[in-house]
């Protein structure tokens, strides 16, 4: 599968009220009895936002052996680079193993069924799409399929009104107007893994962005971020997802410059 728009996923303080959205067509989930098994699924690309450091700012305590990534870009706020090595697990799924024998934020078993990933797109993608929605399978040069559909549970087109607010949370190598988004930013580095379904090689965490929607409301999928499942960990886990994440067109709209989320690297 190709690699997605950006590996960051989301968060922040106070929910909006989502009374106003209005909901275009809910996608029923996938019939997994009668579609094939998908693929398994790869980290999302995503390129660098930046900003200038702010006095006063407090730098979290790097965890033990903490190495920075060869390829992490300059720090966005501060001096601290968070984009690190992961020295656990195989070239194609790079995690930390902590004393469970699990990455950060995963819980033991198989993911549950329910939280298993959409596979096919949403009903009338394709003409959502020509009204504006963003594609949930972006096609790059060489034909290759992205298959965001895959990262929801349930989908579901919408637009956000006029005043709702949209956290992210990104890296050093993270695009701070990536497609994934949600409506808080939660309270620690392990809740965000957890109920985000982000894996330690996808986004090393850091910082947050935020965007207010303007007049006329923003496009977006709407639905519940679907489970990841380790494949190399000594013991089978997963990063069980469930929270509500946001897909927005990459680039199209304008974040706040990033700050610190002054999260503890173990948690």
């Amino acid at each position: 599968m190709l690699e997605k728009y950006d590996k960051a996923r989301q968060g922040l303080d106070q929910r909006p009220s989502l009374e106003n959205v209005e909901v275009i067509r809910p996608a029923p989930a996938a019939n997994k009895a009668s579609q094939p098994k998908p693929a398994p699924q790869r980290p999302r690309s995503q390129s660098q936002g930046a900003s200038s450091a702010k006095s006063g700012d407090v730098q979290p305590r790097r965890a033990p052996g903490y190495q920075i990534h060869p390829d992490a870009k300059p720090p966005k706020v501060g001096d601290q680079t968070f984009k690190r090595l992961h020295p656990d697990g195989v070239e194609t799924e790079r995690y930390t193993l902590l004393g469970n024998g699990m990455p950060l934020g995963a819980e033991a078993g198989k993911p549950p069924s329910h939280l298993k990933g959409l596979k096919e797109l949403p009903d009338d993608h394709e003409q959502l799409v020509a009204e504006g929605w963003p594609t949930l399978d972006y096609v790059n040069a060489k034909g290759q399929h992205a298959e965001d559909f895959a990262n929801f549970a349930d989908a579901e087109a919408v637009i956000l009104p006029e005043g709702t607010t949209l956290y992210r949370i990104v890296d050093e190598n993270a695009y701070d107007a990536g497609a994934y988004w949600a409506l808080e930013k939660p309270a620690s580095k392990a809740q965000w893994r957890n109920g985000y379904a982000v894996k330690d090689d996808w986004n090393d965490n850091g910082y947050y962005v935020s965007h207010t929607v303007g007049k006329g409301g923003l496009k977006a999928w709407k639905g519940t971020v679907a489970a990841q499942p380790y494949r190399s960990t000594p013991k089978r886990c997963h990063l069980p997802g469930g929270q509500t994440q946001l897909f927005i067109t990459p680039g199209g709209v304008a974040p706040t410059p990033p700050q610190l989320t002054h999260w503890s690297d173990n948690g």
